[in-house]
């Protein structure tokens, strides 16, 4: 096929662009899916109240949360029924979900950073 004086003798653009949704969605899932332990451990470690019997620290649980071609993330969470009393009482004073979504969020949006940076 002849425009203009070029000569496409195939298309592999097209294909690619095709799949990059799909290959861009992966990365994030698989991004979301190796923070996520680090993002527990990161609540575990730094929890700022002083164990009882243990239950509330080893209560904190992290999970990735995938979206197919929507949206990708981690979700953090306390098991125990008083977890929400120790983020929201005395002014936050003993909270760990705030906090740890402040650093490790700045680590995590570094690296999607880093991904985007290697797409371009």
């Amino acid at each position: 096929m002849t425009n203009s004086g070029l000569v496409f003798t195939s298309d592999t653009l097209t294909p690619r662009m095709k799949t990059f949704p799909v290959k861009l969605d992966g990365a994030f899932n698989q991004l979301t899916a190796f923070f996520t332990p680090r993002v527990e451990a990161y609540a575990r470690e730094n929890a700022p109240w002083t164990d009882q019997t243990g239950n509330a620290r080893s209560g904190l649980h992290a999970v990735p949360f995938h979206e197919p071609l929507i949206a990708h993330g981690v979700i953090l969470s306390h098991s125990v029924p008083y977890g929400i009393w120790l983020e929201v009482r005395f002014d936050g004073k003993y909270a760990i979900i705030v906090p740890t979504i402040k650093a490790m969020g700045k680590e995590l949006m570094g690296a999607v950073r880093g991904l985007m940076a290697r797409i371009k």
